[in-house]
């Protein structure tokens, strides 16, 4: 069955027993508006927001429950690769003709430290 929005706030609206002209204050509209909204079958997400914290009740979690379970619950390695690693750049600055000497030196004693503390460079 395909949710209709507008009728679900109104139902929600009529448990509230909240008056007319406050739930629409509450959602930045007037009185007629709120009819209007209770007879439409989609919202836009600003309103439906505005709507959810007058009411005190999740809408978007209505939408959730009319998606597949495929959709909303993905299996997150799919997308991406979860590595644990930290890339670091490293600005060296001097005399080209004293970096390009002592570099690689440099270079062995910065693996040598990782090393010590059990870090694999790459």
């Amino acid at each position: 069955m395909k949710l209709h929005i507008g009728q679900e706030i109104e139902r929600r609206f009529q448990e509230s027993g909240m008056k007319l002209p406050v739930f629409a204050s509450k959602i930045n509209t007037g009185d007629r508006n709120v009819y209007s909204l209770f007879k439409r079958d989609d919202i836009n997400a600003q309103q439906l927001k505005l709507v959810s914290e007058a009411l005190k009740f999740d809408f978007f979690s209505l939408y959730q429950k009319e998606m597949p379970e495929s959709i909303v619950r993905e299996p997150e390695p799919e997308y991406q690769k979860i590595r644990n690693a930290i890339t670091i750049t490293l600005n060296v600055s001097g005399l080209m003709d004293d970096i390009s000497k002592s570099f690689p030196e440099f270079l062995k004693s910065v693996k040598n430290e990782a090393d010590n503390y059990g870090f694999r460079l790459e």
